[in-house]
């Protein structure tokens, strides 16, 4: 009883706020961003920038290509990113403000799993995002997390 009443106050909240900027979210978008690792409190490190472009694939699923430069005080460093991503309480004709991805990361020519997750909300002409990436493998689940945010412009 406790997983229905669970189900059916997570389709009430997430549903009406996915519905928010649905008619608004464009097919295309290049976005800007500034970034850094979260995992030490107080201590942000590896801080990074970087441009990303989204395109809708089919139904829910988005084509997701990024390239950071990572700065860490050392040294400096790049990163491209491939993944797919999916709006999961999305419908048809309509998306969700959340979304989750998977894909590959390429870091001074080390291949390495990637998995995300973050929000997207419209503003009158741009979307403002945030998104988690983990920082390191994550076959070996170290913990280590990136917050990235930024703004989307859409491409007609």
């Amino acid at each position: 009883m406790r997983i229905f009443i669970g189900t059916l106050i997570l389709f009430g909240v997430v549903k009406p706020l996915g519905a928010y900027g649905q008619e608004s979210m464009p097919r295309r978008t290049v976005g800007v961003y500034a970034g850094a690792d979260i995992s030490t409190i107080g201590e942000p490190g590896d801080y990074r920038v970087g441009i990303r472009y989204v395109a809708r694939w089919f139904g829910q699923v988005e084509l997701y290509p990024a390239v950071d430069i990572i700065v860490n005080g050392r040294s400096e460093s790049w990163q491209a990113l491939a993944a797919l991503r999916i709006r999961p309480f999305g419908w048809t004709g309509m998306q969700s403000f959340w979304y989750v991805g998977a894909g590959a990361i390429v870091r001074s020519s080390e291949v390495r799993k990637a998995v995300l997750t973050g929000v997207e909300i419209p503003l009158k002409n741009v979307q403002a995002f945030a998104e988690l990436r983990p920082h390191g493998p994550i076959e070996h689940a170290d913990g280590r997390l990136a917050l990235l945010v930024g703004l989307g412009f859409g491409i007609h």
